[in-house]
């Protein structure tokens, strides 16, 4: 899903900002992200899950560590109040193109492996 529309300093204002920006970089739903907090789908407009996002309803531990593994990130990093830059970036933008360029790797190494080129 894309979030073009889902600005930075929009993203500074919620509640939990790497959780916005970690799904604003990984390209997930919000569906995915109810799928993943209570084993169902629901639509992309769902004002469940938004509220939550926003801070108007809270996240349960329970959800916070399912949206922990799926984001692949730390509980502190997650749910900080604080969007984390390195380097003036938004640190979940870096961990996504780290992720692309090592998908990209292995696809060089298992081409390399099997003759084809890239």
């Amino acid at each position: 899903m894309k979030y073009d529309w889902l600005m930075y300093d929009e993203i500074v204002k919620y509640p939990y900002p790497n959780l916005m920006a970690e799904l604003k970089e990984s390209g997930y739903s919000i569906a995915t992200l109810s799928d993943w907090m209570w084993d169902s789908c629901c639509a992309e407009d769902d004002p469940h899950v938004w509220a939550k996002l926003r801070g108007e309803s809270p996240i349960l531990a329970s959800e916070s560590l399912s949206l922990s593994l799926l984001f692949n990130a730390s509980l502190d990093y997650l749910f900080s109040d604080k969007l984390t830059l390195l380097d003036g970036e938004p640190y979940a933008k870096i961990r996504r193109e780290q992720g692309k360029e090592k998908h990209f790797q292995r696809m060089q190494c298992r081409c390399f492996s099997e003759g084809r080129m890239v």
